[in-house]
């Protein structure tokens, strides 16, 4: 799952580098700790996987972006994200406005599609 977040974090714009190594690991575990606490399971499948690499990308962004050693070009990854048939642009006004409503897509955008695959937890 390594290799995807950092290709993932490829396109997004980020240069992997080896001193981000330990801070990836612990994103990749928040973001499997919480896909598993949401949908009850104890490991990922196929089709959780593209989620829990968007959220692993999130939370390092995040961690990166508040440690403020986020470096990265907001204007040419965020012109227009689409999914389905949402499209979301962004006018690029401030690059702090466009990270953070990029991180809150990477976190947030594909929750509900964890809905299905819950399991029922006693």
């Amino acid at each position: 799952m390594q290799e995807k977040v950092k290709t993932r974090l490829k396109t997004l714009g980020y240069e992997y580098t080896d001193d981000d190594k330990a801070l990836l690991d612990i994103c990749i575990q928040l973001a499997k700790n919480k896909i598993f606490n949401i949908c009850h399971i104890t490991k990922l499948n196929d089709k959780v996987s593209p989620i829990a690499v968007d959220m692993a990308c999130g939370e390092f962004l995040l961690s990166k972006h508040n440690s403020g050693q986020l470096d990265i070009d907001i204007k040419q990854i965020v012109k227009r994200l689409q999914e389905g048939d949402t499209t979301i642009e962004f006018d690029n006004s401030t690059d702090t406005a466009s990270i953070n409503a990029l991180i809150d897509y990477l976190l947030n955008s594909k929750i509900g599609e964890l809905a299905c695959l819950r399991k029922l937890a006693w």
